[in-house]
């Protein structure tokens, strides 16, 4: 146990002055390096008194950290932004596949009166087929289990050529 008055921490030197700093070890040391590392930088560039050199590693630094804020700030913006859109496209999604719902459970007679032609084979397309169309001849055809492809004419069930 540490007598009164002393610091527990992490010994650490930083531009050659030893400090016991408390802390998460790991993180502490990773600061400290970082620091030391900055202040060294300065030095290269010229002689200048340590408080100086100090006072300029942590502009430098407060300038890293200001612009580390700002790029963050930028990209949780445009992440919002996106999850915002692709919400509203889920949504949107979840709204069609409801729609589409009450068209197959609405019968086909009751659309062909508010739409033309070109637009009820546009709705036939992904419609299952019936379990039994009659052909010209009224003769029953077999159940036909694949959906009606884009090549069928509006009254004729086979497809065109």
């Amino acid at each position: 146990m540490a007598e009164k008055g002393q610091v527990q921490g992490v010994h650490v030197e930083i531009f050659g002055v030893k400090y016991q700093i408390s802390g998460d070890p790991r993180q502490v040391q990773k600061v400290a390096e970082y620091v030391d590392a900055k202040m060294k930088e300065i030095r290269e560039r010229g002689p200048l008194p340590t408080a100086q050199v100090a006072m300029l590693a942590a502009l430098e630094i407060s300038d890293e950290l200001d612009r580390v804020k700002s790029e963050r700030k930028i990209f949780t913006d445009r992440s919002r932004e996106s999850i915002e859109r692709l919400s509203k496209l889920v949504k949107d999604g979840a709204k069609l596949v409801e729609d589409r719902a009450n068209l197959r459970d609405e019968p086909i007679a009751s659309r062909a009166r508010d739409h033309d032609s070109t637009e009820l084979v546009g709705d036939l397309r992904d419609e299952p087929v019936a379990p039994s169309i009659r052909n010209r001849e009224s003769t029953e055809v077999p159940v036909i289990e694949e959906r009606i492809r884009p090549t069928v004419r509006l009254g004729d069930s086979t497809p065109v050529s």
